[in-house]
């Protein structure tokens, strides 16, 4: 999956990549940082070897990015001196907390709840230190609900 998915988008002439990579990223080919990063995600993809949770460095998850009790996302608790708590804030201001992954969901995003959405990548390095024993180095990747449900997505 990783290996094919590197070379296909390396094919300039891949229409079909083109167009899945705009629909899924929001943003053109053209746009080179964007092109590095998933570029670097497939190359860890295709040198995934089975191993312990704590020291993996991607991540799948097939959720929803689903948030509550008992799910991975967690509403970042209110602090008490805050005069704008979290909880008050509108959707697209709260922060939210993955809680098996210990990193924190930037509040620009929605994660899978996005509208459109087919799939997030978060990075523990952008997000916090690591929590002991865990990769410092992780990659988490949200396949959202839209793209369970494209046939011809493979």
């Amino acid at each position: 999956m990783g290996s094919k998915g590197q070379s296909q988008m390396a094919d300039t002439g891949n229409t079909v990549m083109t167009s899945a990579f705009e629909q899924i990223f929001k943003v053109p080919t053209t746009s080179i940082a964007t092109l590095n990063r998933i570029s670097s995600v497939f190359g860890k993809v295709a040198g995934m070897t089975p191993g312990a949770f704590d020291s993996s460095e991607i991540r799948l998850y097939c959720d929803d990015d689903a948030a509550g009790p008992g799910k991975r996302w967690q509403l970042v608790p209110d602090v008490p001196s805050d005069p704008d708590p979290n909880s008050k804030r509108p959707v697209g201001k709260q922060r939210w907390w993955d809680q098996v992954n210990y990193i924190y969901r930037s509040p620009a995003t929605n994660g899978c709840k996005d509208k459109g959405t087919y799939g997030e990548t978060y990075s523990a390095q952008a997000s916090v230190k690591a929590a002991s024993g865990q990769n410092p180095n992780r990659e988490i990747i949200t396949v959202c609900g839209p793209a369970h449900k494209q046939s011809s997505l493979h």
